[in-house]
């Protein structure tokens, strides 16, 4: 079996062009495809950024909280 190619696609293929006129039209399919790309995305990140983030549990009880003092504090003798 030939996979069919789109007639857009068939209709590209079978124009007569020079080199110039085929880097243009090759080129802007390509940026029409980047921008395609990164709309989608952007778009996926912000369904994902749209349910809200976990919370941080709150500890509690024996060890939950530094005792004497931040730790980042060096001690001085």
């Amino acid at each position: 079996m030939k996979a069919q190619l789109p007639s857009a696609v068939q209709k590209f293929a079978a124009q007569e062009m020079d080199r110039k006129q085929f880097l243009k039209s090759v080129s802007a399919m390509a940026l029409f495809v980047a921008g395609g790309g990164m709309i989608v995305q952007s778009v996926l990140k912000g369904i994902g950024k749209s349910q809200p983030a976990a919370q941080k549990p709150v500890a509690m009880g024996y060890g939950a909280s530094t005792y004497g003092g931040s730790p980042k504090v060096a001690s001085r003798k």
